[in-house]
């Protein structure tokens, strides 16, 4: 026997949407000012300045994507949590490359989709 989908009141669905879309801002701009020392030191990655920047980054990106997480309910209208979902992995996606001294570009554009349709989700 297949368990039946969990449905949601409107008022669960809109405080759920609500949450969602605050925490992406809250977290857009947290992971946004990680990155900008990281970016600024990337063309000398055995500086210090990398280091403790992409150290920094690793504990913002970390904890901002489990609070995304956390506040994106099983309420929450598709629309924003799937790409909320995508967000998720491509800014961990870009964590990783810049940890293993990868190229950071697709990911980081794929993160930046992502958010878009989250934003653009919101607005509705």
């Amino acid at each position: 026997m297949t368990p039946s989908a969990t449905s949601y009141s409107a008022e669960e669905i809109s405080a759920a949407r609500d949450d969602a879309c605050a925490s992406a801002k809250s977290v857009v701009n947290a992971v946004y000012e990680a990155s900008v020392p990281l970016v600024a030191a990337l063309p000398n990655r055995d500086s210090p300045e990398y280091k403790a920047a992409l150290a920094n980054e690793q504990a913002v990106v970390l904890v901002e994507m489990e609070y995304l997480r956390l506040h994106t309910r099983p309420a929450t209208p598709p629309e924003i949590a799937d790409p909320m979902h995508d967000y998720i992995d491509a800014t961990l996606a870009v964590l990783a490359a810049d940890t293993s001294n990868q190229d950071r570009n697709l990911p980081a554009q794929q993160s930046q989709t992502a958010m878009d349709k989250v934003h653009a989700a919101c607005q509705k």
